[in-house]
């Protein structure tokens, strides 16, 4: 059996002790990440969902189960729901549990029904997240070049992934397409183009004094996104 279908064959297991212990309460249940992508190595987690009636309380519970690592949210389905059309600006390693499931138990295609809702988000929610994070990706590209001008080699390395996994994520948004997961974060992010795979081999070979170049270069190509008609008006938002 391969790593993905370890991870499948542990998730069928689990979800059969759900429903024993919940009975009609639990509605569906389904595995996200690596696995639902038939991606799994022997590194990989096993992540899980479970969806509840109202009557049960939403838990996020860890556990290892024969060297695997497993992650399981246990919610009610309306939640999942909402969630589904909420946009942050970690969108983009957020949103692949909303869009791609490999289901395990699902007789009323409750998770055809979060895809739908994932699918129909409102575009101005993806540009509102853009104008948010336009703010703290131009002070990250500004801290880049400040640390590589001072020589100071660690600070611009730590800045460096810093604003390029805050670029990163504007692309998922302006593109409205999630990445599979943060271990294929940068091979996913490169193959999308604006830059990032130069800034991906910048820092890969350590080459800090040409990190400058690439932050502008790809400034030059999503710096507009999101960006106020004003920047000098003062933008609010509520913590």
């Amino acid at each position: 059996m391969d790593e993905t279908g370890r991870r499948i064959h542990l998730a069928e297991a689990m979800v059969r002790e759900y429903q024993r212990e919940m009975g009609h309460h639990l509605m569906a249940a389904a595995c996200y990440g690596s696995a639902a992508h038939g991606r799994a190595d022997a590194h990989s987690d096993l992540e899980i969902i479970v969806l509840t009636d109202a009557s049960i309380e939403a838990v996020n519970v860890h556990t290892v189960q024969y060297g695997i690592q497993v992650e399981c949210d246990v919610l009610p389905t309306e939640r999942l729901l909402r969630a589904a059309q909420i946009v942050t600006i970690d969108w983009g390693i957020e949103a692949d549990c909303y869009r791609h499931q490999w289901p395990i138990w699902d007789p009323t295609g409750q998770f055809a029904a979060i895809r739908a809702a994932s699918l129909a988000t409102p575009p101005e929610r993806f540009e509102d997240a853009l104008q948010q994070s336009w703010w703290s990706v131009r002070e990250w590209a500004n801290k880049v070049v400040a640390m590589v001008e001072a020589g100071n080699q660690a600070g611009a390395q730590f800045t460096a992934w810093q604003y390029l996994y805050q670029a990163a994520l504007r692309i998922a948004l302006m593109q409205q397409e999630p990445y599979v997961s943060l271990r294929t974060l940068w091979q996913e992010a490169s193959a999308r183009g604006f830059g990032v795979a130069e800034m991906v081999g910048a820092l890969a070979s350590g080459d800090i004094a040409h990190l400058p170049d690439t932050v502008r270069d790809i400034q030059q190509h999503t710096g507009s996104w999101g960006e106020p008609a004003d920047p000098e008006e003062p933008f609010i938002r509520p913590k």
